[in-house]
């Protein structure tokens, strides 16, 4: 595959992939479109597609199509990346076009991630940020296919569940009853010690009356909707009907965020492209709101920057194994000469102590109470963070 020469298909063009391979790009015709006014109207027009790329990004999220020309803009980015995982890794879940496909799963967290005042383009960012999104999709799926049922419904986030309930097709009064239940679930047996690393025991009759007590109790307060009292047996007929659902998402191959949509220029999507630009106001509106992000992430790295300094050097070493994307827990284990459920252990250890220093700060900046949600997006931007610090760079140019 031959990089795209002209700057406008750069910044409006997708890759087309059939039978695992390269078959071709499609133009999206608004992005197309788009391009070409914003072309019309520089001041240099001779600007390299990085410099374009700090320009689309300076104007995201704002400009409606913005993400849209940086998504373009990142294809050889995306294609490269998983073409190299793909042959580096034995993928038995996951295809060549299934790892293309998940590196625009999160292009979101990589646009509000990426700092442009830190020197690096945007595409060596994407490069890293791609990597860590495929590796942590590929620990995922061996993660699930390895743990017991009950061990996968302890692991998996509310956000996962939530996802797994709404792709197979449950109304939301169903959602909030699975979700309730999970939570009982969680409270009452998320602190027992799995057997090994990777399996649980089923609920003992005892956990199952106390969960069921437990949901009747909350559903007066948690459910819009109170239903009639539930018995333990069909409690467990929910969890199982969720680990079920779980595990049937993770088998959905990832769908693109940014296939173009098909359809022909024309006046209306003309007069649809001029609406989305900005008016004076609101640039002077993005710029204040893209420098304050910036010197949140900013202050966001100094705080791990530094809280990693205060780990012993024990502590560093463990990190920048494991994260750099180069040892399995099991080979940390033999080199550390202990048992890879050990490694674990200290991982998670050393995470949460990372984690409690940055929601400590965090709390610092606000007087509202940090909500779980507010909690569990701190622990993937730190898991992120980790990632970038410690893999080292990418030395291909592809």
């Amino acid at each position: 595959m031959g990089p795209r020469q002209d700057i406008i298909d750069v910044f409006s063009s997708y890759i087309l992939i059939e039978a695992e391979r390269f078959n071709g790009w499609c133009t999206d015709p608004r992005l197309k479109q788009s391009m070409a006014r914003a072309l019309a109207q520089s001041s240099d027009p001779d600007a390299s597609k990085h410099v374009w790329a700090l320009y689309w990004h300076h104007h995201w999220p704002q400009h409606r199509l913005a993400k849209g020309h940086l998504a373009a803009y990142l294809q050889e980015a995306a294609f490269w990346t998983a073409k190299k995982l793909s042959t580096q890794f034995d993928l038995q879940r996951m295809s060549f076009g299934d790892c293309f496909q998940v590196t625009f799963t999160k292009i979101d967290k990589l646009l509000d991630s990426f700092q442009s005042n830190r020197g690096a383009n945007l595409e060596s960012f994407a490069k890293v940020f791609f990597r860590s999104t495929i590796k942590n999709e590929l620990r995922r799926l061996h993660d699930v296919d390895l743990c017991s049922d009950w061990l996968l419904l302890r692991k998996t986030s509310r956000k996962r569940l939530l996802e797994a309930l709404q792709n197979a097709g449950l109304g939301s009064q169903a959602i909030e009853q699975y979700k309730l239940a999970w939570m009982c679930f969680k409270h009452l047996y998320g602190e027992c010690q799995a057997d090994g690393m990777q399996q649980l025991p089923k609920p003992s009759p005892e956990i199952w009356q106390a969960m069921t007590e437990l949901y009747n109790r909350e559903k007066v307060s948690q459910l819009m909707t109170l239903g009639v009292t539930i018995a333990s047996h069909e409690l467990e007929h929910w969890l199982e009907d969720c680990i079920r659902h779980l595990r049937a998402y993770s088998r959905t191959s990832a769908q693109s965020l940014n296939a173009p949509i098909p359809g022909t220029e024309s006046g209306e999507l003309q007069d649809n492209l001029a609406a989305d630009e900005l008016t004076p106001f609101d640039q002077i509106v993005a710029i204040a709101e893209q420098t304050q992000r910036q010197e949140r992430h900013h202050q966001l790295g100094q705080v791990l920057t530094d809280s990693i300094a205060t780990l012993s050097d024990d502590e560093q070493k463990l990190l920048r194994l494991y994260y750099s994307g180069q040892f399995t827990q099991q080979n940390i284990a033999d080199q550390l000469s202990i048992k890879q459920y050990a490694v674990s252990r200290k991982i998670k250890r050393v995470r949460k102590k990372l984690l409690d220093q940055l929601l400590t700060w965090r709390s610092s900046q606000t007087t509202v109470t940090l909500a779980a949600s507010d909690i569990e997006l701190a622990a993937e931007q730190l898991e992120l963070w980790l990632r970038n610090y410690f893999e080292p760079p990418d030395s291909d140019g592809a």
